[in-house]
């Protein structure tokens, strides 16, 4: 299996879409993702990824345009036929999603993970020995 990790900033707000999927309906959202090289003289890549199910309802939830997010994934092949009779095909899929930066508004900490719980406040022990 192929695997992908990559970090840059939503070019879209993510929208959540139903798909039908044999005798099942799916969630999804696409997430296209700019990623810059430090290098002089190369230009942006952008990139389509696939998250399905509560992780895609978690990053639409959370996520905007702008943000800076990781992505780490494996490349797979899906057809999906929808209801009007169109094919699509989904390779690059999500299995886990960081979110690198927040809003103001929000108090969750970077590098809390789409789909995890609360995250735990630290002990003061803990904030110690990290300032040391």
């Amino acid at each position: 299996m192929k695997t992908f990790s990559l970090t840059g900033r939503l070019t879209h707000d993510p929208e959540l879409r139903d798909v039908q999927v044999g005798d099942e309906t799916k969630v999804l959202t696409e997430l296209r993702i700019a990623s810059r090289t430090n290098r002089p003289g190369k230009k942006t890549d952008y990139f389509t990824v696939t998250a399905w199910g509560n992780r895609a309802r978690t990053i639409v939830e959370h996520l905007g345009k702008g943000r800076l997010v990781r992505i780490d994934g494996h490349s797979e092949h899906r057809e999906v036929d929808t209801d009007d009779g169109k094919r699509h095909y989904y390779h690059d899929i999500v299995d886990k999603t960081e979110f690198l930066d927040f809003p103001e508004d929000e108090e969750t900490p970077a590098g809390a993970e789409a789909g995890d719980p609360e995250p735990a406040a630290a002990s003061e022990e803990e904030a110690a020995a990290q300032a040391a």
